[in-house]
C-alpha cells in the first residue's frame, strides 16, 4: 500500500490503540485510541482526526493522546491510503469505488457496530490536506459535526453557490455537493463552532499547495491569506443568513507547516479539545 505510516499489527484488545478495517478492506483502514480512563459508549466524546497528504495518522494519535486522556476523548483516525484514495481531500471516488467522505461514513458505522454504540455527532479535526477533507465533510454533513477544527488547509471550498465544487458549493459534472437546499445546509454548517488555525510561519507556498491561477485569484497565495479569506467569507454568509457563526481564527506561534510544531510550539491542542 502507498502510505508513509507503518500500520499496526492485528488489533490486540489489551492495547489502547486498535486498528480495524471496514469489511476487511485495506482501503478502509482506521485506528481507534481509547484512553484508559474512558469507557467507550454512546455518551463518549469522540474526535475524528484526518491526516495530511503524508498520511501520518499514527503520528496524530501519538501527539494528541495525552490531551485525549485528559479530556476523556476517544480518537478515531482514518487512513486514506495514497493508492486507494489519492485525492481524498476533495472527496474524489477512490480505486475502491467509494468517495472518501463515504469511507468516513463507513468507518463511523463500523465503529458503532463493533463497539455496540451510537455516534450521533463527533468533533472533526484535520491538518493540511486533512483540513481540506474536514471542512468539506462538515459542509456536506453539518448535522454530524459538533465542532470543526481546520489547521493549515492548503485551500478551501468557499460558501459560494455560484461556483462549482470544490471551489464553491454548487454541483459540478461529477458531484451534487449539497444534500439539502444550499442555504439550509449552509446555515446548519455555520452553526458549528469552527476553529481555523495556521502556523505563523506558514507563509510560503510549498510544492503540495494548489497554486493554480484560479485558486490564487480566489483565495490568495499562502495558507494564512487563504484561511483569512475563507473566514471572512463564512462571516459574510452568516450575516446574509442572519446568523452569527462561532468562528475563531488562530495564528499558532513558532509554527510552520508542521503538525509536530503546531502541537509542540503552537499549542494547538487546547483549540482541538
Amino acid at each position: 500500500m502507498g502510505n508513509s505510516d507503518t500500520l499496526l499489527d492485528t488489533p490486540n484488545t489489551h492495547e489502547e490503540v486498535l486498528q480495524f478495517q471496514v469489511g476487511g478492506l485495506s482501503s478502509q483502514t482506521y485506528r481507534v485510541f481509547i484512553p484508559n480512563n474512558c469507557t467507550f459508549n454512546s455518551n463518549s466524546s469522540v474526535l475524528v482526526c484526518i491526516h495530511g497528504i503524508s498520511r501520518r495518522s499514527k503520528e496524530q494519535i501519538q501527539l494528541l493522546r495525552k490531551d485525549a486522556k485528559e479530556n476523556s476523548t476517544i480518537l478515531i483516525a482514518p487512513l486514506f491510503d495514497s493508492h486507494y484514495h489519492p485525492s481524498y481531500q476533495r472527496h474524489k471516488i477512490g480505486v475502491d469505488g467509494q468517495r472518501s467522505d463515504q469511507v468516513l461514513n463507513n468507518i463511523i458505522a463500523d465503529v458503532e457496530q463493533r463497539f455496540d454504540l451510537r455516534i450521533e455527532q463527533f468533533d472533526l479535526f484535520g491538518f493540511s490536506g486533512g483540513a481540506q477533507f474536514a471542512h468539506r465533510y462538515a459542509l456536506r454533513y453539518p448535522k454530524k459535526i459538533s465542532k470543526l477544527i481546520c489547521c493549515a488547509a492548503g485551500w478551501y471550498t468557499f460558501p459560494d453557490s455560484q461556483l462549482a465544487f470544490p471551489y464553491g458549493i454548487a454541483a459540478n459534472n461529477d458531484l451534487k455537493f449539497m444534500l439539502d437546499p444550499a442555504d439550509e445546509q449552509l446555515a446548519a454548517f455555520l452553526k458549528i463552532p469552527i476553529t481555523i488555525a495556521v502556523g505563523e510561519y506558514d507563509k510560503h507556498p510549498d510544492p503540495s499547495i494548489n497554486r493554480t491561477k484560479k485558486v490564487n485569484k480566489q483565495q490568495g497565495f499562502n495558507r494564512i491569506e487563504r484561511a483569512a479569506r475563507w473566514a471572512n467569507a463564512l462571516l459574510e454568509q452568516g450575516e446574509r443568513l442572519g446568523l452569527k457563526p462561532q468562528l475563531r481564527f488562530v495564528l499558532l506561534p513558532q509554527s510552520s507547516h508542521s503538525f509536530t510544531e503546531c502541537v509542540s510550539y503552537g499549542r494547538l491542542s487546547p483549540y482541538i479539545f
